[in-house]
């Protein structure tokens, strides 16, 4: 799995405010929402990172990456990381997204040979902060930030974007792949 070179990133920095605690450090099925990701990563890359102002991250081991954009929501945090990587694949995920599975992020991989940004698509809906950014994209992330065009969506709108369609065809397909714990009703 890890004959590319790729940098992971755990993208922690929401506010959580419908959770009303920081969501990384939630139990969901007897394990914190952050080692869900923080495995996954692992899995695929040679270096891992946390994106977070939350030192409670330290906990994990890892070396944490504050935010060098405040108050600029996920596009921050993706800028932040890029200008700090080594490698031109990187691997993002994000903290509430406990069902991501290895064959997710292998095809997302296999799909990485021809464009700036990889990410899935399930039913028409594009998942933004799972994905592969590379860093010849940072330029044009720079740009948007400065113009204060935040929504990831419009970004790959821009770039040199490949989604990969996530369907019942693929045999790892589950309905819950994607699914986001947002609040204390979603981890029932």
């Amino acid at each position: 799995m890890k004959n590319r070179p790729v940098t992971g990133f755990l993208i922690a920095g929401g506010k959580s405010t419908r959770m009303k605690t920081d969501k990384g450090f939630v139990k969901y099925k007897g394990i914190s929402l952050a080692q869900y990701s923080l495995q996954i990563l692992s899995n695929f890359c040679q270096k891992v990172y946390i994106n977070s102002n939350n030192p409670r991250y330290e906990r994990f081991g890892i070396e944490v990456i504050t935010d060098s954009y405040l108050d600029k929501g996920p596009l921050g945090g993706i800028l932040t990381c890029l200008e700090i990587t080594q490698t031109e694949l990187n691997l993002f995920l994000p903290v509430d997204t406990p069902n991501i599975s290895n064959e997710i992020i292998e095809t997302l991989l296999h799909n990485s040979n021809n464009s700036d940004i990889i990410v899935p698509v399930k039913n028409n809906y594009v998942e933004p902060l799972i994905g592969i950014y590379k860093s010849s994209c940072q330029p044009l992330l720079a740009k948007f930030l400065k113009e204060n065009k935040l929504k990831l969506v419009d970004i790959l709108k821009e770039s040199n974007t490949c989604y990969v369609n996530i369907d019942k065809s693929l045999n790892f397909y589950d309905e819950n792949m994607f699914y986001n714990i947002n609040s204390p009703d979603d981890l029932k």
